[in-house]
């Protein structure tokens, strides 16, 4: 019974952007921690993984929500910002520090709401 309660897609779909948020946060956590390190290449959430999220989404595919696992990939198309090879470049990665701030707490909001609904279906107005 519990279990169908937590199958909700809304509940799902936050859920794991909140995980690739964590996941993100950690890849340019890294990204920074390297930016002096000669040769590193920047590292980030797959691109193919934001894609099959959104299709999951979209088609309310509860068991992809739930199974799907977002991988880091090097960034070799950002080009480098140092001449050994280094293509991290601070500003950037700030910036993608803040919008990444900005979309877990949305997707804290929207499980928020989700569990306060069934707190409210399970005890009712008062």
């Amino acid at each position: 019974m519990i279990d169908g309660l937590y199958n909700q897609e809304a509940y799902n779909a936050a859920k794991k952007m909140m995980e690739l948020a964590v996941q993100k946060h950690e890849a340019y956590a890294n990204n920074l921690a390297n930016m002096e390190t000669p040769g590193y290449k920047r590292v980030e959430i797959d691109t193919n993984f934001q894609s099959k999220l959104q299709e999951a989404v979209k088609n309310g595919d509860i068991k992809t929500l739930q199974t799907l696992q977002p991988k880091f990939v090097k960034d070799v198309k950002t080009p480098q910002v140092r001449a050994d090879g280094n293509n991290v470049e601070l500003d950037r990665e700030l910036l993608h520090i803040k919008q990444n701030a900005l979309e877990h707490e949305l997707a804290a909001k929207v499980m928020s709401s989700s569990l306060s609904r069934l707190k409210l279906a399970i005890k009712g107005r008062q």
